[in-house]
């Protein structure tokens, strides 16, 4: 039987060798504030622009939530009030 043997040997000049080491040139935090610059740029946008339109919407609505019920419990105060269902002692919730 014949078999495919291949033998190849190597020599060097010298024996010195060059060690390089290799890292990238363009990292993610990089990458993620270009980005972002180019957002401001183009669209006049940031992210803390997000962040703010995001606190203002939900401030908004946490005040509207709070004065609709506040007028809600009003709104009762007046009717039970004009049906004299109030008694002297009684407190209401503000």
């Amino acid at each position: 039987a014949r078999s495919n043997v291949s033998i190849v040997h190597i020599y060097f000049g010298d024996e010195s060798t060059t060690a390089r080491l290799r890292t990238e040139l363009y990292g993610f935090t990089d990458l993620f504030a270009n980005f972002g610059g180019l957002m401001g740029l183009c669209l006049g946008f940031s992210g803390l622009s997000l962040i703010e339109i995001l606190y203002f919407l939900t401030i908004r609505a946490c005040c509207r939530r709070r004065m609709l019920g506040q007028e809600q419990n009003r709104l009762q105060q007046q009717v039970m009030m004009e049906n004299g269902n109030v008694s002297e002692g009684s407190h209401f919730q503000h």
